[in-house]
């Protein structure tokens, strides 16, 4: 999980294990009922094969990058496949337009 203040509004950023899907709620108190917290998925599992855009095979985290903004949001994803010899490695999404939310 990541917690952020950004552009005056809190942003949890988390990853949905049951969903295999990395979501982001954003609230105007960090101590807000995230049930009714603006809701969105930022990253979808996908199958290995499969990925492309927002569709990311074992993906974990979703991490905000420092200077990122509700209407500019940057993350990082971690993802590793579970074999023999298989690197582990992050990369980075750019998710616009959160901030209508």
């Amino acid at each position: 999980m990541c917690l952020r203040r950004l552009d005056g509004r809190w942003l949890l950023v988390c990853f949905n294990a049951a969903q295999a899907r990395i979501e982001a709620l954003v609230a105007d108190r960090p101590n807000a009922d995230l049930g009714a917290a603006y809701r969105r998925t930022l990253i979808h599992g996908a199958a290995w094969g499969e990925e492309g855009g927002g569709r990311v095979a074992q993906p974990y985290g979703g991490y905000v990058v420092p200077g990122s903004r509700l209407d500019d949001l940057h993350l990082t994803v971690s993802q590793w496949r579970t074999g023999a010899d298989w690197p582990y490695r992050v990369m980075q999404f750019r998710v616009r337009g959160l901030g209508a939310g």
